[in-house]
């Protein structure tokens, strides 16, 4: 089933919070809201004609206005697949976790949290993943400034080459 016909599924069985489909050059995805997820996940996991009982990925995007939560779903018995897409407020970007009814969602989640900054409300296990607990920030946020240094291990020359590239050139030059 193509992700047109799965969005319109939705719409005819009377499921709420189905906002949009986008039909996208790469992925198409229907965007949902994000008070409507998990309902929304258990639908198209028990449903008999969808039956998408895996969720492979869990991810995050952060525009300038929003942040989404993207999670990509497919069906092992079927072999169809569906994205959907949750918007948040840029200020505030939570949205309820999928590990209730996905359990694979829950390292995805952490993974999207520690790098993006959007919290999964009712997650079982909210740490960071990668980084250090005591880390200031989110670096794959686009407002994101990287700090000197951590725990006194400066990050500057391992963070900027090219200007360590720059300050060699002119040592050398230097030299000669």
């Amino acid at each position: 089933m193509e992700p047109k016909a799965i969005h319109e599924r939705l719409v005819a069985e009377g499921v709420e919070g189905v906002v949009e489909f986008i039909d996208g050059p790469a992925d198409s995805s229907i965007v949902v809201e994000p008070a409507r997820l998990e309902e929304i996940l258990e639908f198209l996991r028990d449903d008999e004609e969808l039956m998408l009982d895996q969720l492979s990925l869990v991810s995050g995007l952060h525009f300038e206005d929003r942040f989404e939560s993207v999670y990509h779903l497919l069906s092992t018995i079927r072999r169809h697949d569906v994205v959907l897409r949750v918007r948040l407020a840029a200020e505030n970007p939570v949205v309820p976790t999928a590990s209730r009814v996905h359990p694979t969602a829950d390292w995805h989640e952490r993974e999207t949290y520690d790098l993006i900054g959007i919290v999964f409300e009712g997650h079982p296990d909210p740490r960071r993943i990668y980084l250090p607990q005591d880390w200031v920030g989110h670096p794959l946020r686009r407002d994101y400034e990287l700090p000197e240094e951590f725990d006194g291990i400066p990050l500057r020359d391992v963070n900027r080459p090219e200007e360590k590239a720059a300050e060699e050139t002119e040592e050398a030059k230097g030299a000669e």
